[in-house]
């Protein structure tokens, strides 16, 4: 195994080259008839030199990958070529302080010479002390004085690089043969300039330059004789002095200081503990993590944990009951009192290890269940523990139980799931519920119960999940459900409820409180299921802390507060500390030593020494808050891992100089953070084009489509597990003026804009004429339209009163001659005779009404005929004069009775015109009809005739109510009636029309003089001659 510059971990393994990058694998392997993959699959060595080359050592010869761009050239041993390779079975990989690259294999050393590309063999000869003792080259070695140290399948040598001159270390400094024929293994140097010696079967040495001392370890260590080891495969330090040894019977770390060894070994239980015995390679990364690669995959460790782990062995009888904590108590002996989810209690003596196990019994003082809730010792060092079946406490003089349990009696817990327990100042001992809170006096042994008090203060949920007195003895209530925080003043017995409100950021992040506790500043610290909560009892307040604030993770279980009034809190994502002066937080996961990234409720303690205790679903850790060192910063940027344009790869390297089309563009890193990476965070931001960081997690990539023409900077940075941003690392981003885009593409489409809107201009001028006739044309027809529409209108009206007036018209003769045939008939089944006059009478009435009805009814049908064009006079030559008189005269009776007098006055004596008769009849009796009726009493009607040598001209004259001149036009209109106000005669609304239509047939006109109040003058001009072609004429 290595690790490169850019961070990758590269790992050999029996079926190819693997790359690690923290979220995914690459793997490089052999493939037939490809020339550029690995020459075989059996990988036994992999380095990277100060070039960047990837140096991998296989079954079948050496390769040397440039990763830039994939090629790999392969070099292989050839019988004819002695500059090859010495063997195909490559076994180590060396570069020394001046960048030579070494080659270790089953036939000898081999030195690369960059000039020619070729090799240098170093071999084994016989009799030759200077040579080296076997060609089976297992292990090499530069130490820090530059002298290459060579392990062989037999023996120790050491070559002084300036001269190539080798040394048998039988010969140097091993004058005992201790190390003589030893199959080496590997070869380490230690920061004191001890070299770490290790064997295939004979166990591990140190050899003391300084005081050129070689020490046998094959026995085990001093003062840790139980444990040795054969086998040896690997030796590493880390950045704590510690040597680490990967052996086949487990992995070791080795403190130099106390010369302790601690073994790490695989145990079938356990998780977090090495997968497997066999430890081939140990690499130290970058982080200080230890990798060990074994047969069945790879472990990491932290080389010094920072807090004790504790939890349960099944191979030991004397050890936790369980790995699920809940409840932890440490007594003023020294016993930690530890409560399980399904296993009852614990009380371990840590200073011996021991544990000792209490559970449910039938026995009445042994615990009440062995499902523990909470663990919590008072002041007076009584131990009560919470449970689902009721409270209990321990009687330290009888080592038993006493129970409290839910009742009927008023001295009774309210509820059996008891959730937490605290002690106020006064000694009374609080007890939280899942159906309420209680309290119980330890001196008069009385319990009283507070359901009422929170009914009555409106606290509806009741589930009691934590208990906390202030210095001003007010109590605070956490609710376990959806309550928030409960504010009880007991003197007035008064709660105050804190709520989340989601619009008020200065409320509670949850309602669902685990925990609560205070400091030495006023304030209030709450863990909820959602944020941690900072409540200022003075301003009523809070403030809020997430994930994105640093925490490690929302959902939270406990808080406990160092000597600085730091919270130190356990959440489902591991511990989190912050730092109230510097205001951020530190996180620590399971590789830092935890026993799970997940804890539990109520598993959480500080001891009166400062100790503190957190327990989750795989034991408990403790530590000293004053103790655990600052994590250290960090120090690993980001790494671009690859660039692809549409999806293709592309250089990295020529991101600055990308075409026009290469706007559509994929950019790949990583953070070579490899302790639970796929919590890495990654921002990215693509100056000119990106407002704001954009934010993602695990694999880490930024993909832009349609990036203009331009010179960008790509920003990214990287946040580990912990919380820690790197510094952001920026690669130039340029792309290329389409060519549309340049100043001389510009220019022409200036000059073609000039050219286009002169063009338009020219066409717009053009156009607007004629839009502006176009206009003048649509407003005229449009006021035409507005016109026709009016008259429409109007027309609709006149028709619609019409009909009504028409129906008047209609309806008046029929009541007439109805109501005198009814009388007629009457007076016949009364068997009474009508006089000849009466019956005269009625006859005459009927046969006025029927002719008046008759009349209507054929104005109505001429009006039609005449409108449809299917009219026809009948032309005659008829005095017009004699015409005239003799109808005026047979309406004189009618006029006269009236009391309007008539008068005849014609200029002439005798006038032959052509004419229909009838129709002119029917035109002189309709206009002295409206004269009539539109005369006052005691007025006048002329009737004039005068002769206009081809025409003739008759005027019938009243004096009657006049027409205004505005209605003038009107009054001729089919349908068209006048309203005046000082008349309430109505009439069909044809009359008039149909007279100007009989005289418009004979091509004659009808005029009209009249003024309102003065009476009107009717004017009729009738041709003398009329056309006999007008086809409306027979």
């Amino acid at each position: 195994m290595c690790q490169d510059k850019k961070g990758y971990i590269w790992l050999a393994t029996d079926d190819g080259l693997n790359v690690y990058d923290g979220q995914e694998f690459k793997v490089y392997k052999y493939k037939l008839n490809d020339e550029n993959s690995i020459s075989g699959n059996y990988i036994g060595a992999v380095l990277e030199d100060s070039d960047g080359y990837i140096w991998i050592g296989t079954g079948k010869g050496v390769n040397k990958l440039n990763p830039a761009n994939g090629s790999i050239v392969r070099y292989t041993y050839s019988k004819e070529d002695s500059s090859s390779i010495s063997s195909d079975g490559i076994l180590t990989i060396l570069e020394d302080g001046d960048n030579n690259i070494w080659i270790g294999t089953e036939e000898g050393l081999n030195k690369y010479d960059k000039s020619t590309d070729s090799f240098v063999r170093f071999s084994h000869v016989e009799s030759n002390i200077y040579s080296i003792t076997n060609n089976c080259i297992t292990s090499l070695f530069q130490d820090s004085e530059g002298i290459l140290w060579i392990g062989t399948e037999k023996g120790l040598n050491k070559m002084n690089l300036i001269d190539n001159q080798i040394t048998q270390c039988n010969y140097a400094f091993d004058v005992d043969g201790i190390m003589k024929d030893k199959f080496i293994t590997s070869l380490f140097e230690d920061n004191d300039k001890n070299l770490w010696i290790g064997t295939f079967d004979n166990g591990l040495f140190k050899f003391d330059k300084k005081a050129n001392k070689l020490t046998n370890y094959s026995q085990g260590f001093e003062g840790n004789n139980q444990i040795a080891f054969k086998h040896v495969n690997d030796i590493k330090e880390d950045d704590y002095n510690n040597i680490w040894i990967g052996t086949n019977d487990g992995l070791f770390k080795y403190n130099k200081l106390n010369d302790k060894l601690i073994a790490y070994v695989n145990k079938y239980y356990d998780l977090k503990s090495l997968v497997y015995n066999q430890v081939n390679y140990i690499i130290k990364d970058r982080t200080g993590m230890i990798w060990a690669g074994t047969n069945k995959g790879i472990s990491i460790f932290n080389p010094e944990p920072m807090f004790n782990y504790y939890k349960k062995d099944p191979t030991k009888e004397n050890s936790l009951s369980d790995d699920m904590i809940r409840g932890i108590y440490k007594d003023n002996n020294g016993i930690l009192w530890l409560g399980t989810f399904k296993d009852g209690l614990n009380a371990m003596n840590l200073s011996t290890g021991d544990v000792k196990h209490y559970r449910n019994s039938e026995s009445t003082d042994s615990l009440s269940d062995d499902t523990i809730i909470n663990v919590y010792g008072d002041k007076q060092g009584d131990i009560w523990i919470a449970t689902w079946k009721g409270l209990n406490l321990y009687n330290k003089s009888t080592d038993s139980f006493i129970r409290f349990n839910e009742g009927t009696d008023i001295n009774t817990l309210v509820s059996d799931a008891v959730n937490t327990i605290y002690q106020d100042r006064e000694g009374i001992i609080w007890i939280g519920t899942a159906n309420g809170l209680d309290s119980y006096d330890k001196v008069t042994k009385q319990f009283k119960h507070y359901s009422d008090i929170m009914t009555k203060n409106n606290i509806l949920e009741q589930n009691i999940s934590s208990i906390y007195e202030d210095e001003n003895r007010t109590l605070w209530i956490g609710l376990g459900l959806n309550g928030g925080l409960v504010k009880f003043d007991r003197t007035s017995e008064v709660m105050t409820s804190y709520t989340q409100s989601p619009n008020d950021a200065k409320t509670i992040s949850s309602n669902n409180i685990k925990d609560v506790t205070g400091d030495n500043n006023g304030n209030l610290w709450i863990a909820t299921t959602h944020g941690l909560n900072k409540f200022s009892i003075l301003e009523e307040s809070f403030t809020r802390f997430f994930e994105e604030d640093g925490l490690s993770n929302n959902y939270l279980y406990g808080v406990l507060l160092d000597t600085k009034g730091n919270p130190w809190v356990s959440t489902d994502g591991g511990l989190s500390k912050y730092d109230v002066s510097e205001k951020t937080f530190t996180n620590f996961n399971v590789y830092d030593g935890l026993q799970s990234n997940e804890f539990n409720n109520y598993s959480y303690y500080k001891s009166s020494n400062g100790e503190m205790f957190f327990g989750g679903i795989n034991g408990f850790n403790s530590f000293f808050p004053e103790k655990i060192e600052e994590k250290k910063l960090l120090n690993q940027n980001v790494v671009i891992k690859g660039v692809s344009i549409y999806d293709e790869p592309f250089p990295i390297d020529k991101l600055s100089s990308l075409n026009f089309k290469q706007n559509h563009f994929r950019i790949e890193f990583f953070l070579p953070y490899f302790i639970n990476s796929s919590k890495n965070q990654f921002a990215y931001l693509l100056e000119g084009v990106d407002s704001e960081w954009n934010y993602v997690t695990g694999n880490g990539y930024a993909r832009y489509t349609n990036v203009q023409s331009g010179e960008y900077r790509f920003l990214v940075k990287g946040r580990n597990n912990l919380g820690q941003w790197s510094e952001p690392i920026s690669i130039p981003v340029k792309i290329s003026t389409a060519p549309w885009n340049t100043w001389w593409a510009h220019l022409i489409y200036i000059t073609t804009a000039i050219m286009v809107i002169y063009f338009i201009w020219n066409r717009v001028k053009i156009l607007e004429g004629i839009i502006n006739q176009r206009t003048i044309l649509l407003n005229n027809k449009l006021k035409e339209n507005k016109t026709l529409y009016d008259k429409l209108i109007k027309y609709e009206r006149s028709k619609n009163n019409y009909f009504i007036n028409l129906s008047h018209e209609l309806r008046t003769p029929l009541n007439v001659i109805l109501s005198t045939l009814q009388l007629i008939s009457n007076l016949n089944e009364g068997e009474k005779y009508i006089e000849k006059p009466n019956l005269n009478k009625y006859v005459d009435i009927m046969s006025r009404n029927s002719l008046r009805l008759l009349k209507v009814i054929n104005d109505l049908i001429d009006a039609s005929k005449i409108e449809n064009g299917d009219y026809k006079l009948t032309i005659s030559e008829v005095d017009i004069v004699y015409l005239v008189e003799e109808v005026a005269l047979s309406m004189k009776d009618y006029i006269e009775s009236n009391n309007i007098d008539l008068i005849i006055d014609p200029d002439i004596e005798e006038k032959l015109i052509e004419c229909d008769r009838t129709q002119i009849e029917r035109c002189i009796v309709n206009l002295l009809s409206n004269a009539t009726k539109y005369s006052n009493k005691n007025g006048s009607i002329w009737v004039t005739i005068l002769d206009d040598d081809t025409k003739v001209r008759i005027s019938i004259k009243d004096n009657g109510i006049g027409i205004a001149p505005k209605n003038h036009d009107i009054i001729f209109e089919r349908f068209g009636q006048v309203n005046n106000s000082e008349s309430n005669k109505k009439g069909s609304g044809i009359g008039l029309s149909l007279v100007k239509s009989l005289v418009e047939l004979h091509n004659g006109t009808i005029d009209l003089i009249s003024e309102e109040g003065k009476g009107s003058d009717f004017i009729i001009s009738l041709p003398v001659r009329q056309n006999k072609t007008n086809n409306k004429i027979l």
